[in-house]
């Protein structure tokens, strides 16, 4: 049976955090606002669990968190509940990269500007015929300009091959294995360390890949051994062509 997990987006997390600071409910001094944010801030984004443990000790031995009963009881209570929130406890979920809960919100946004027209529909039937017209119609143009290469800037960004790290990748260093879409790619600063790249599932064991976030390992064993990569967008284009590692 497969499981879920619930985790927090880092966005609202702060958000909420600054607008309890700045309630007066909190009996927070203007000056001190800051420095707790920058604390709580350090906590969320350490990047390994060593870091996270040593920040959580310096905020427990500040003299001005000490002195601060409501916030002690506010970060206690978010330490119980850590796992949802810090990024460094997260890094082996399957987040591809993201944090924040931009995807839900974009999601709704094309489906209240774009489906819906910014009209509300007053019945069950007319949510109906627009989905089933207008959506169907807009995942199509979407799906057409893909398979045409005209892609917007964010996919562009993070899923096709020109002037990403997989330039730089030499294809020397990525190595088969027996599985057909398992690699192992030596690092490009350190020559004792080698990552695992898995393109069935789009992950790599290096530190911004662990959580399947495009990275350019996958790129470059993709396009040396000519496999399907989750986190690649297959294109036609000249450029592409010439982005194969040498």
């Amino acid at each position: 049976m497969a499981s879920s997990y619930t985790v927090l987006c880092a966005f609202h997390f702060l958000q909420s955090t600054w607008q309890w600071l700045w309630n007066s409910s909190s009996g927070i001094a203007g000056k001190d606002r800051l420095l707790f944010m920058s604390m709580l801030k350090e906590l969320l984004f350490a990047d390994s669990f060593e870091k996270l443990l040593a920040a959580k000790q310096r905020i427990d031995s500040n003299v001005k968190v000490q002195q601060n009963v409501k916030f002690r009881n506010r970060l206690q209570s978010y330490w119980e509940r850590r796992e949802e929130w810090c990024v460094n406890l997260r890094k082996d979920f399957i987040t591809r990269g993201n944090n924040t809960n931009n995807y839900s919100e974009a999601a709704i946004r094309i489906t209240k500007d774009i489906v819906f027209d910014r009209l509300k529909a007053y019945n069950s039937i007319q949510m109906f015929q627009f989905v089933t017209t207008t959506m169907d119609l807009y995942c199509k143009q979407r799906l057409l300009s893909l398979a045409n290469n005209r892609l917007d800037n964010f996919v562009a960004l993070r899923f096709t091959i020109s002037g990403s790290t997989a330039d730089t990748v030499s294809s020397h260093s990525i190595q088969a294995t027996d599985s057909d879409d398992v690699f192992h790619v030596q690092s490009r600063t350190d020559n004792q360390q080698t990552w695992r790249v898995d393109l069935t599932v789009g992950t790599c064991t290096c530190p911004r890949g662990r959580n399947g976030q495009p990275r350019g390992h996958q790129l470059a064993a993709s396009l040396k051994y000519k496999r399907h990569s989750l986190n690649k967008i297959p294109t036609s284009s000249v450029c592409a062509a010439n982005c194969m590692p040498k």
